[in-house]
């Protein structure tokens, strides 16, 4: 029956990891987020520490094999953890506090390994149930996260508990054979145990630079259907989920209104204030149309100071009170510049609903931009529903 061989088991780590290292300096090198320095040095301690524990099969130096090799290894996980802390909160920077306890529980750590050298069972135990224990810390934390609802982020909680899990249970196997001489069986598990903790420290470890491109998927996306400015959908995505949201309507019976609204003599604005004075009062106008709005109604900026909303299951009176609503909002809004000086704004809206012939969203909108016309051409700031 083939037999686990540890030593194998280590160089695999080892090279693996240090390949891992090497592709996070470079993706750190590409990207300069300081996230991958952390996952960079996580997988060189990590290299580093299973390194010395495989110079124990040559020369077994217990005090350069055993707490240094250990110190390096739990160093590892906390150096993750901080990257991928960096990485989900963009930079944000724990207390100093956070790093000296790192560093004491790694000191104390070492020495009292360093005092148990000489044992065949104590430093197991120590090294499985403190690594057991930060490996569940780390999940713990993870899990209270806000973004532990995405799925990688899961996948590293997920690895962690298995780590754990197996740690506790080399350490408890360990205890439950104290003063015993090692037979092979028990080699076995504790090489089967290395094993499924490597596997799933090396899983995890090649999920972050997954997450970061991921995360540059997601802002491309972003790039591709939000107006960067408003934050609102822009003229693509707008058009492309309103006709959705239109044909659902038809096939289930239900009204449905588009509003188009118009900032009233916007390029005066621009003129007399600057660019600048006009992007504050975009960005107020689509964050005056969000909190105005359920969260299933749709707002997007089609161009320009041109603001199209889409109302699902909403009569053309219904439509009204909240194209009300949305113009006593805008007018009440009061836009600062640096310099203290206050803009006010107004808007213009048409407002129209769905006609049984119309399966088109863009056919809805015209009739809405006729009525927006009709709003502007009795002199703005005001409401024109048809």
């Amino acid at each position: 029956m083939p037999t686990l061989d540890p030593f194998s088991i280590l160089m695999f780590t080892v090279t693996s990891s240090l390949l891992l290292c090497g592709m996070m300096v470079l993706m750190w090198a590409y990207r300069r987020d300081p996230s991958f320095v952390y996952w960079a040095m996580a997988n060189g301690v990590y290299a580093a520490g299973w390194g010395l524990f495989a110079l124990r099969f040559p020369w077994d130096i217990n005090w350069l094999t055993l707490p240094l090799a250990n110190i390096l290894l739990l160093a590892s996980p906390l150096l993750a953890l901080e990257g991928l802390l960096q990485f989900l909160h963009q930079g944000t920077r724990r207390p100093p506090s956070a790093y000296l306890a790192s560093a004491a529980l790694l000191s104390v750590y070492g020495a009292l390994l360093w005092w148990v050298q000489h044992d065949e069972y104590a430093p197991k135990i120590i090294a499985s149930l403190t690594y057991g224990t930060i490996s569940l810390l780390i999940a713990v934390q993870l899990a209270r996260l806000e973004q532990q609802r995405l799925l990688l982020v899961r996948l590293v909680i997920g690895a962690n508990l298995v780590i754990a899990g197996a740690l506790f249970f080399r350490g408890g196997y360990a205890w439950a054979n104290l003063g015993q001489h090692t037979p092979q069986t028990l080699q076995t598990v504790f090489n089967v145990l290395l094993l499924v903790t490597v596997t799933a420290t090396m899983l995890q470890y090649l999920v972050f630079p997954l997450m970061a491109f991921m995360r540059s998927e997601e802002k491309l996306l972003r790039l591709a259907l939000q107006d960067p400015l408003t934050e609102v959908a822009n003229r693509r995505a707008f058009m492309e989920d309103g006709q959705a949201e239109l044909m659902r309507s038809l096939r289930h019976g239900q009204p449905l209104a588009v509003l188009m609204l118009d900032i009233d003599h916007f390029k005066r604005i621009n003129d007399e204030h600057g660019h600048p004075a006009g992007d504050l009062v975009l960005r107020q106008v689509a964050r005056a149309c969000r909190d105005a709005l359920r969260p299933f109604d749709l707002v997007g900026r089609l161009g320009g100071e041109e603001f199209a909303v889409l109302l699902p299951q909403t009569t053309l009176a219904d439509a009204l009170i909240v194209a009300e609503r949305l113009r006593a909002a805008i007018a009440a809004l009061d836009p600062r510049l640096d310099n203290g000086k206050v803009i006010h704004a107004t808007v213009s809206i048409g407002g129209t609903i769905r006609q049984p012939q119309q399966d088109r969203l863009d056919q809805v909108l015209a009739f809405a931009d006729a009525a927006l016309y009709a709003a502007k051409t009795a002199g703005r700031d005001r409401v024109v529903c048809h």
